[in-house]
């Protein structure tokens, strides 16, 4: 009967019950633990120096384009966008490694209800962002800036 082995489970089973995730008396929980038996969320990486956002003339322009276009499509449509586009750089500032690879270099992240996406790259303490892409829009259009 020496069949093959079976596969090791993580020993954790403190989310099976249906319990919720809130800290009981005695539980050992503390800062960045999901569970009792100790195992966390793993912590975001920290970065230690303040990252500045710069964005690419090109950017800002398509930035501008795409509020007249919200403006004129419903009003304060195109403010929307551009406080959803400041609080993805504010995110982005805090998290610079959050967006999803695209190459080595550039990251993509995109904005909430808006069909476009921040396209940045990280360049020591600058998070310089080179297009603000549709997402009908050709792929690597933007390769070129600096």
């Amino acid at each position: 009967m020496g069949g093959a082995r079976r596969p090791v489970r993580s020993r954790c089973r403190s989310g099976l019950a249906g319990r919720s995730a809130q800290t009981r008396p005695g539980d050992r929980r503390g800062p960045g633990r999901a569970c009792a038996c100790g195992q966390g969320v793993p912590k975001a990486r920290s970065w230690t120096q303040e990252v500045t956002p710069e964005f690419h003339p090109a950017a800002q322009e398509e930035l501008a384009a795409a509020v007249k276009i919200g403006d004129a499509r419903a009003a304060g449509l195109g403010l929307e966008l551009l406080f959803e586009t400041q609080r993805v750089v504010a995110l982005l500032c805090d998290l610079p490694d959050v967006g999803e690879p695209l190459d080595e270099r550039y990251r993509r992240f995109p904005l909430r209800r808006f069909p476009f996406g921040i396209v940045y790259r990280i360049d020591g303490s600058r998070l310089r962002i080179v297009a603000l892409a549709h997402r009908r829009q050709r792929p690597g259009y933007w390769a070129r800036r600096k």
